[in-house]
């Protein structure tokens, strides 16, 4: 604590996988600059990178990066190569949400020296960076004006319907000499400037920009767009993931220590003997998942029509209910009750005390993030219960912990700041989508804190260390020193797990802002995996919740599961190796099928289901094939997942948990 929060800089360096990046975009905007056909361009980057991706005449180049790898930090730098290499000076960028925007704004800010530096001997050096929120058109008349390298941030929404401003008639002639070297019509609205400017547009999170409104005023971007995401559109007429520059998958980003590694807890209060926790419909049919209560031990189970819960026979399973014999409906329960949350809170923050005190001796800041249900007064009101149920706890946990430290300890001075001087405890603070013109000056500066200062709520000067919101920061808003995350809403994005607890992968940093990297560390691995590590609390209703980041890290990393059918192997291999058809079929019959390498394990609904051999390896050595080949089968399997997602080993005696025998394989050793 040396140095005052608002002189201190992040400590930015060089690494290998951002620059391989941008050298690849700059490499394919030089082929395409010589006038090249821009589907013969990305068609042979595919086939030097391997990749096996759709390439098609759309303006848009793809980059996949995993959730906080700094997919930011690349855009900002291929904003400066762009520049430097082929003279482009307008960029416009698009974010989805209010975190997003703020968390784009304070990365543009928290940068700037390190790239000024960096670009010390180019004409352009700064980018000017205008933010369009709010209809703060001077924002975008600015942007219009400048002949310098700039930035406009901004959301789709405010331009995909013909009465927002930038779609209305100008009110005053622009006459920027840029605007007409190629047209001399006269321009209608703010957005025809714009589109005339011919500015590279970049999408973040691009799965959040789909809708024909977003398309029909996109249309007249004539320029390249380029998305920046872990995720893609996925919807039928959505524009998914093609056109690819650069490859930075789940499983890469573990292996090569960029992430922190993640351990899952889950709570065990469950109310009734049988609790209905989700309904999956598997081929024809629906099961139900169920979580029972049996002589203290609590147990996964799978039912069918027949089966029995709660002592009665299931007639019926539909949707999102299941009908039982004397016809009671049983619906699907996501609510908590307050054993739970309470449960929960507690179990967080015992998890919080016991690796803050280490981390601070490592000059590191400890921070929790707690996602809610969908009702504010939780939190905020008269009767905020969650934040009632969290003081109470925390409270009864620091008075015990205060009461062993080293009165003379460092650790035991900053504990002393959790209350400020009218013995009101300001350790927690929330953030929630209504809190815009929140009058409470200490909810503002909260909010404030969370959205926009990510240096003082990194820094020991700031007690705040325990963050609650309602998904509302669950993607573009991300604090690398965020080690617990509490999943008290059991209802949450179906777009991806990853996402979700996403806001703690980044590596954390300590009071200099320098990270705790695996360089930074001396390669000791061991010491890299004890700092840069991910505690997540889920409650015992979160069905699969475990088994979803797994999945999601193998179908992101274009791996397959433990149990397949052949047309899933065929379809991965193809993707992980960009062989021909005729190749990819020879390996799956000739190969993995007919030298046993695969096994036939069961059949589902008429379909052959298989699974890797035990003498997998072994057998694969025997074969001769060529190199490429080897490589390619055995990168199918992520063998060493289990590595970065693990289940917390509680002090307790061992619960059977069901897990569906077709999900997850490379962890499924973890869960029996």
């Amino acid at each position: 604590m040396t140095t005052k929060t608002e002189t201190k800089q992040f400590q930015y360096e060089i690494q290998a996988y951002q620059e391989d990046c941008v050298n690849n975009i700059i490499s394919l905007f030089e082929s395409l600059r010589q006038k090249q056909n821009f589907v013969e361009v990305l068609t042979a980057h595919h086939k030097k990178n391997k990749y096996n991706f759709p390439v098609q005449d759309t303006k848009n180049i793809d980059i996949m990066m995993e959730t906080g790898t700094g997919k930011t930090f690349t855009f900002i730098k291929t904003i400066f190569e762009l520049s430097k290499n082929f003279s482009y000076k307008k960029f416009i960028v698009l974010i989805p949400t209010v975190p997003i925007r703020e968390g784009t704004k304070t990365n543009l800010e928290d940068t700037k020296n390190y790239f000024k530096s960096l670009y010390a001997n180019e004409k352009e050096k700064e980018i000017e960076t205008f933010v369009y929120e709010g209809g703060n058109i001077s924002a975008v008349r600015q942007f219009i004006g400048t002949s310098h390298l700039s930035v406009l941030v901004m959301t789709p929404s405010s331009f995909s319907h013909k009465d927002n401003i930038l779609n209305r008639p100008l009110e005053k002639e622009i006459n920027t000499p840029e605007l007409f070297v190629n047209n001399q019509e006269p321009l209608k609205s703010y957005l025809e400037c714009m589109k005339r400017l011919n500015p590279i547009v970049i999408m973040d999170e691009p799965h959040r920009f789909e809708g024909n409104a977003f398309k029909t005023y996109f249309d007249g971007f004539e320029n390249y767009f380029l998305r920046f995401g872990a995720t893609f559109p996925k919807k039928k007429n959505s524009l998914a993931l093609s056109n690819v520059a650069y490859i930075l998958d789940s499983i890469s980003s573990f292996r090569q220590n960029l992430v922190k590694k993640i351990v899952v807890y889950t709570q065990d209060v469950i109310e009734n003997t049988d609790t209905l926790i989700g309904i999956e419909k598997v081929g024809s049919k629906n099961i139900a998942h169920v979580s029972t209560l049996t002589n203290g031990i609590i147990a996964r189970r799978q039912l069918s029509v027949g089966g029995v819960f709660n002592g009665k026979s299931i007639k019926k399973i539909l949707k999102d209910t299941v009908v039982l014999a004397d016809d009671t409906i049983e619906k699907v329960d996501y609510s908590l009750s307050d054993e739970s949350l309470r449960a929960m809170i507690k179990e967080t923050i015992k998890i919080h005390f016991e690796k803050e005190k280490t981390l601070f001796e490592q000059d590191v800041k400890s921070l929790t993030l707690f996602f809610m249900e969908s009702d504010t007064s939780l939190f905020r009101g008269d009767n905020p219960k969650v934040k009632t149920i969290f003081e109470e706890e925390y409270k009864k946990q620091y008075s015990e912990l205060i009461s062993k430290l080293d009165q003379t300890s460092d650790y035991y001075k900053f504990l002393q700041n959790d209350y400020d001087s009218d013995n009101t405890l300001q350790v927690h603070k929330g953030y929630f989508s209504g809190d815009k013109g929140n009058a409470d000056e200490k909810v503002k500066a909260g909010v404030d804190e969370i959205l926009k200062d990510k240096k003082k709520l990194l820094s020991f000067e700031s007690p705040s260390r325990f963050i609650f919101s309602i998904w509302a920061l669950q993607e573009g808003w991300d604090n690398p020193n965020v080690f617990t995350i509490c999943k008290l809403s059991n209802q949450g994005s179906e777009i991806s797990k990853l996402q979700q607890i996403g806001r703690g992968l980044r590596i954390c940093v300590n009071q200099n802002l320098q990270r705790y990297t695996l360089k930074n560390l001396n390669d000791n691995q061991e010491e890299f995996w004890k700092i840069n590590n991910l505690d997540i609390v889920v409650s015992s209703k979160e069905q699969g919740f475990v088994e979803g980041i797994q999945n999601e890290i193998l179908s992101n990393s274009f791996l397959i599961s433990e149990t397949f059918t052949e047309q899933e192997l065929i379809k991965t291999l193809k993707e992980k190796s960009g062989f021909d058809d005729d190749t990819v079929v020879t390996l799956v019959d000739d190969i993995l099928k007919d030298k046993k390498m695969i096994v036939r394990k069961a059949i589902v609904d008429g379909q052959k289901i298989y699974e890797k051999s035990p003498e997998f390896s072994a057998i694969l050595k025997e074969q001769n094939l060529p190199e490429e080949q080897v490589k390619a089968i055995e990168s199918l399997f992520a063998t060493d997942t289990n590595t970065y997602v693990q289940k917390a080993e509680k002090k307790k005696e061992k619960k059977k948990v069901f897990i569906k025998a077709t999900h997850l394989q490379e962890f499924q050793n973890l869960w029996n």
